[in-house]
């Protein structure tokens, strides 16, 4: 019996043991987490807002420099009106000369086949699309991820109205709207998912422009 209980006494130790072990594993890779997180974190912000900074040059060849609002901020956060797409920041594009002459705006969609999509996507005050450039496609390759080439990007540029969607290689239309966009044929889905937003953000800034918010206006 003792030698039952002694056996007994040696297993309970060692499961505790291996739990506090467990413990103090799970604690430090917390720590090598954190740390790493912390020493990474700033750095990777910087690259993201190169990125974006970049794009909005990409999208607004005349661009000279940009304007954050609290009322166009609060205008974004608030922006509600097509569920799964957001306003992630407007701000105002400037000339080289200082005078407000259109949007440029961060939209995001989770409406993507494998995801989010984010672009960013100039606006002006003639109420044409300035361009358009992706932050963010993880989209299938060779099928979604072809919304990058310029056959299917390009056909957002210099135009005024709601697009609609034709499903690439046939006359369906997916989307109904005044500016015919050729989808990308068999990714209808990625296809969608950046019209929709793009139909968004123009809905978004002809409310910007409607009230008035730096100058901008829709008449």
């Amino acid at each position: 019996m003792e030698s039952k209980a002694v056996e007994q006494n040696k297993v309970k130790s060692t499961a505790v043991r291996d739990g506090l072990l467990l413990v103090l594993i799970t604690f430090a890779v917390s720590v090598m987490f954190a740390f790493v997180y912390e020493i990474t974190k700033d750095p990777i912000a910087q690259q993201e807002e190169l990125a974006k900074t970049t794009a909005y040059q990409q999208v607004y060849s005349d661009l000279g420099s940009t304007e954050s609002t609290d009322e166009l901020t609060s205008m974004a956060d608030s922006f509600t009106e097509v569920e799964g797409i957001s306003i992630d920041e407007a701000l105002l594009a400037k000339d080289t000369t200082g005078n407000v002459t259109g949007l440029l705006m961060t939209v995001t969609t989770n409406q993507g086949y494998n995801g989010t999509i984010t672009f960013a996507l100039g606006y002006k005050e003639d109420k044409t699309v300035t361009g358009i450039s992706f932050l963010t496609l993880a989209e299938t390759p060779g099928l979604g991820m072809n919304a990058k080439k310029p056959e299917f990007i390009d056909q957002y540029e210099g135009q005024t109205d709601s697009f609609a969607l034709i499903k690439g290689g046939s006359s369906t239309v997916v989307i109904d709207g005044t500016t015919p966009v050729d989808g990308i044929s068999s990714a209808t889905i990625t296809s969608r998912a950046v019209t929709n937003a793009v139909n968004a953000a123009l809905s978004f800034a002809q409310e910007v422009m409607t009230e008035g918010i730096g100058g901008l206006s829709n008449e």
